[in-house]
């Protein structure tokens, strides 16, 4: 079996030096393959928590509000947005 690392004398090509090349792209495209899918994996978790958050905040300020107007409680002014206190 032939290595294509070594190129035989009088040709002018760097073929085996590209073979060499190919695999060694291969290599580090399934080197960092996984770092990659647990990324895209935790990008998609993280966007569904903040999404749920979000929808139950939503779903309780509206059922917080029809019980105090069930009990005739004056509404609860809105929390502005962007305000951290």
């Amino acid at each position: 079996m032939e290595n294509p690392f070594i190129v035989a004398a009088g040709e002018e090509s760097c073929a085996g030096i590209l073979v060499g090349m190919d695999n060694t792209w291969v290599a580090a495209l399934w080197a960092i393959l996984p770092t990659i899918v647990v990324s895209v994996v935790f990008f998609f978790i993280l966007r569904n928590v903040i999404r749920m958050d979000r929808t139950e905040r939503k779903v309780y300020s509206r059922i917080e509000a029809e019980e105090r107007a069930k009990r005739g409680l004056p509404p609860v002014a809105p929390a502005r947005e962007g305000s951290a206190n």
